[in-house]
């Protein structure tokens, strides 16, 4: 009997059921889940109990007792997973090798390759640098005896898996730190629309949405977020993905005065500077760039908010901005890569993920400076 097989047979006897999919192995792409027979949409395609479910709850008092109680959910749950081998044996044959990972994840990269991330990828490691340190002090300090290689592999084994889950206990962590390990679940690749997990205090489930046909793979989106975020949390992006974006935040508050910056925090508006395809109007981004052009008379927040235009034209002025930052971002990209090329990375695969991602951010500049000139052609 092989790993997956018996993780399916264990998840089963944890009061998990499985209807009309089957968890199986795709040639060049790990494992994933595949439809069984034609499913409906609204299909109820896994049921996982509360009792199946790992979670703050679940890590023994012989490891939380050794622990600082202020610890995150994240480095108790990774203290688990590398200090309690045994336990997670099928479950550890079938996630990703500490090889895989380190060549995927930028967390794991040397800083000069971190350094070339895009601002929004970067923003994001940086956190989890943060993030893993204080975990690790506090890994550390209770088993003084550890590996950083082996406890860093379980954190992120539980960064690239975890599920958002809520029981009393859990309300007192921050949102982002409200995690879970679900057995099967985890096996779902990712897809920017997938099937929706829906959870409650009895447990998960999953539940298609649309029609699949039979022997077609079946996904779950991990949320709304851009290939700077998956690249950074996950690994890995996506070819075809909606929720994508070209993150400014850099470069409009290298135009904004330390007026305007502080004016933006005391409005919640101080990043997420991002343009997609539907961006409009009344985005951060724009709320940002016009500000920067408000008069005498201060901000008029409220057409900003609304993404009305002002006495000061301050909407049409934020357009030819953002014009002049797209090609300040389309130069750096195409610098980028070529800068890439010339690296000595003993990891290519590295620099090809990072090549891939700049690609991706050369494209939409340039589409979004073809959108600007048809919009400024079509207004004049």
């Amino acid at each position: 009997m092989n790993a997956l097989q018996k993780l399916i047979d264990k998840a089963r006897d944890d009061g998990l059921e499985m209807m009309g999919i089957a968890p199986q192995t795709i040639p060049g792409r790990g494992v994933g889940v595949l439809a069984e027979r034609d499913l409906d949409p609204g299909t109820v395609i896994l049921a996982v109990p509360a009792q199946a479910v790992r979670s703050l709850h679940t890590v023994p008092k012989s490891i939380t007792r050794k622990l600082d109680a202020s610890m995150s959910v994240h480095g108790l749950l990774a203290a688990d997973v590398a200090l309690r081998r045994t336990a997670w044996t099928e479950w550890a044959r079938l996630v990703p090798s500490w090889c895989e990972l380190e060549t995927a994840m930028p967390l794991t990269w040397p800083q000069g390759l971190r350094d070339m991330l895009p601002a929004e990828a970067k923003r994001l490691v940086a956190q989890q640098h943060v993030k893993f340190k204080k975990d690790w002090e506090m890994y550390k300090k209770g088993f003084p005896n550890s590996e950083q290689q082996v406890y860093l592999y379980a954190w992120l084994l539980v960064n690239t898996r975890g599920f958002y889950y809520e029981t009393p206990a859990l309300l007192r962590y921050p949102w982002h730190d409200r995690l879970a390990l679900i057995p099967i679940a985890d096996l779902f690749n990712h897809a920017a629309v997938g099937c929706l997990v829906e959870y409650s205090p009895d447990g998960y489930q999953i539940v298609t949405d649309r029609a699949y046909q039979a022997g077609e793979e079946l996904r779950t989106s991990y949320g709304e977020h851009s290939n700077d975020f998956l690249l950074a949390e996950y690994g890995f992006t996506l070819k075809d993905n909606h929720w994508d974006g070209v993150c400014l935040d850099e470069l409009v508050l290298s135009k904004l005065s330390s007026e305007h910056i502080s004016a933006l925090r005391k409005k919640g508006y101080q990043s997420d500077f991002m343009l997609h395809p539907g961006s409009v109007s009344q985005n951060n981004l724009w709320i940002a760039l016009r500000l920067h052009y408000s008069g005498s008379g201060g901000p008029q927040w409220h057409q900003y908010v609304d993404g009305n235009e002002d006495a000061e034209g301050t909407l049409a002025k934020a357009k030819d901005m953002l014009a002049v930052l797209l090609r300040e971002q389309l130069r750096h990209a195409e610098d980028t890569l070529i800068a890439l090329q010339s690296m000595e990375i003993e990891q290519g695969t590295q620099r090809d993920i990072l090549a891939q991602r700049w690609g991706q951010l050369v494209v939409m500049a340039r589409q979004a400076l073809d959108t600007q000139s048809l919009a400024s052609n079509a207004i004049t």
